[in-house]
C-alpha cells in the first residue's frame, strides 16, 4: 500500500469499519484489474485515482476501458482523487452516499 492509499485505508477503517477491504496487489482481479478496495458481497468498488498519472491519454482510455468493464460485469464504482484526501469529510461523504 502506498502513503495515499494508507491515508484512504485509515478513513475506510475509522469510518466504515469491516465495509471495504484493501484489495491492491493483485490479491483480487476483475477482467484482469486489480481495485484498489472492494466489498465483494456488495459488489462495490473504489478506485483511487493521482491526478498526475491519470491525466495522461493512455491512461484516461484505460481507465475508462477499466471503469466499463466493472460496470458492464455489475460492480458499481467510486472514483476518489488523491487532492480528494486533503478533506476527510468529502471522503466520508462521497462514500456515504456511494454505500446508500
Amino acid at each position: 500500500m502506498n502513503s495515499k492509499e494508507i491515508i484512504l485505508n485509515n478513513i475506510l477503517i475509522k469510518y466504515f469499519p469491516l465495509y471495504f477491504e484493501y484489495i491492491g496487489k493483485g490479491k483480487f482481479k476483475i477482467n484482469n484489474y486489480t481495485p484498489d478496495f472492494i466489498n465483494i458481497k456488495k459488489k462495490k468498488i473504489i478506485e483511487l485515482y493521482g491526478e498526475h498519472w491519470h491525466s495522461y491519454p493512455s491512461t484516461i482510455l484505460k481507465d475508462i476501458r477499466k471503469e466499463e468493464d466493472y460496470l458492464r460485469l455489475g460492480w458499481q464504482l467510486l472514483v476518489i482523487y488523491v487532492n480528494d484526501l486533503k478533506s476527510e469529510g468529502l471522503i466520508i461523504k462521497k462514500v456515504k452516499e456511494f454505500i446508500k
